[in-house]
């Protein structure tokens, strides 16, 4: 049975990442992700998970549990693009961003959602 671990550790090779490579990435130690990879680690934090599936190309779900269904997949990395750039943009843009999204739903009579909290993450600074 193919674990979390392995599919980890299956990504992170085919993409030529050594593990220092991608815990830098995620924002872990190197000794964490080698435990995800040999299966060391129980629970995982959300926020390593969205990390990892970041970093890989990848979704939560696959990481998770191996899911691979097409379209829930390109929605899924759609959402990682959009997640990434709008983590990179600062409070003034993120909240344009947000303003826009909300307009062009109300036009096309598709409805806003129902609010959901949301973490604002300062923009990196590189």
């Amino acid at each position: 049975m193919e674990t979390i671990g392995k599919r980890v550790s299956a990504l992170r090779t085919s993409r030529r990442l050594s593990q220092r490579k991608l815990a830098e990435l995620c924002g872990v130690s190197q000794p964490t992700i080698a435990n995800i990879e040999r299966g060391r680690t129980i629970e995982i934090k959300g926020y390593v998970l969205e990390a990892l599936a970041v970093a890989l190309n990848t979704t939560v779900a696959y990481l998770l549990h191996g899911v691979v269904n097409e379209n829930e997949h390109e929605v899924a990395m759609f959402a990682v693009e959009l997640s990434t750039i709008f983590r990179r943009l600062d409070t003034g843009d993120q909240d344009t961003l947000l303003r826009m999204a909300r307009t062009m739903l109300q036009s096309s009579g598709a409805g806003l959602p129902q609010p959901v909290p949301f973490l604002r993450l300062p923009a990196p600074t590189h």
